[in-house]
């Protein structure tokens, strides 16, 4: 517990003095430091870093000022019955995010299982908490987001908390994400790198639900390069021979009568999957998208078998045909 010299009494829960360090000399002026207490609780003490001057009147007025403020956080905090004394490092707050993603994952799963509406929506999303969203949210902490938090916010030198407290993280620190993931990680590419800064923002609302923060940064994200980034983006058109060479494949390999007859009824299967994404435009995953959900009741068969399905442009059903010879 620091001591303070010449304590000067704020309000009911602050007051403020000069703090010396413990080496320090009888000529060190020492810096101004709040004192913040609470009934039951010990108190807390924060250096506002201004220097003490004997004849100083405007050194003093800033540290009250930066002592209000700090006094304010606390107090709301003390009001709420939480423990003032925390102080919220990232990484334990990234730890706790992740254990809340997991309660709110099992509730909602066994609530679709139940046939009941989901309850926990993605802060800051538009869908809601579900097992494969889980389970990207957890590769991405863990492969990204706890390494930059290790790589560009600890603080070696700290040895108690070197990771810094919610609060001091600031929205420059934040918009470095992406150059680490472009030092660390050269292989991803824009969309993947984009998905990892959403999740911070995520846990970010998650944190100004929680009221740790005040408000969620904008991190600055990567430009997609317009037409001609999504022209270079665009994976390469499939040729006539492209699209032989498959099917040749796939059917060498449900025909293979060496194979167990479980792995060649599986390949069958796969290859009349890939007849279907051909011959009717469907690309999964659809995400629970109408227009591209392709269900059993779609496809009516006959002497010319179709397959009928919302258009996205009108909103009414169309017709996208089998081409009989594809599915022998």
């Amino acid at each position: 517990m620091p001591k303070l010299h010449y304590i000067e009494k704020l309000s009911d829960n602050l007051s403020i003095g000069v703090q010396k360090g413990s080496g320090s000399t009888n000529d060190s002026p020492g810096v101004w430091t709040a004192r913040f207490y609470w009934r039951g609780k010990e108190p807390a003490y924060k250096s506002t870093k201004v220097r003490y001057e004997e004849y100083g009147g405007l050194s003093k007025e800033k540290a009250v000022k930066i002592a209000y403020e700090w006094a304010g956080e606390l107090g709301a905090r003390a009001s709420r019955g939480e423990n003032f004394h925390e102080k919220h490092h990232v990484n334990t707050l990234g730890n706790s995010y992740l254990v809340e993603v997991e309660v709110w994952t099992k509730e909602n799963e066994l609530r679709k299982a139940n046939g009941k509406s989901l309850r926990y929506e993605i802060q800051g999303g538009r869908t809601y908490w579900s097992k494969a969203i889980m389970y990207q949210t957890t590769m991405l902490w863990r492969d990204y987001i706890f390494p930059f938090m290790a790589a560009r916010l600890k603080d070696s030198k700290k040895k108690e908390h070197p990771f810094p407290a919610i609060r001091s993280v600031t929205k420059r620190d934040w918009d470095q994400i992406d150059n680490y993931i472009q030092d660390e990680h050269s292989e991803l590419g824009i969309e993947y790198r984009l998905k990892i800064i959403t999740e911070v923002r995520r846990f970010l609302q998650y944190c100004f639900y929680k009221e740790l923060i005040d408000d969620v940064p904008s991190i600055a994200r990567p430009s997609r390069g317009g037409k001609r980034g999504a022209r270079e983006r665009r994976r390469r058109e499939i040729t006539p021979d492209d699209y032989t060479a498959i099917m040749k494949y796939q059917r060498a390999k449900y025909n293979n009568m060496e194979t167990p007859l479980y792995r060649r009824q599986w390949s069958y299967l796969f290859h009349l999957w890939t007849l279907i994404l051909a011959n009717t435009g469907i690309r999964p995953p659809t995400s629970g998208t109408e227009h591209t959900m392709m269900k059993w009741e779609h496809v009516k068969l006959g002497k010319k078998p179709i397959l009928k399905r919302p258009d996205p442009a009108c909103n009414v059903f169309a017709r996208g045909i089998f081409k009989p010879l594809d599915v022998i």
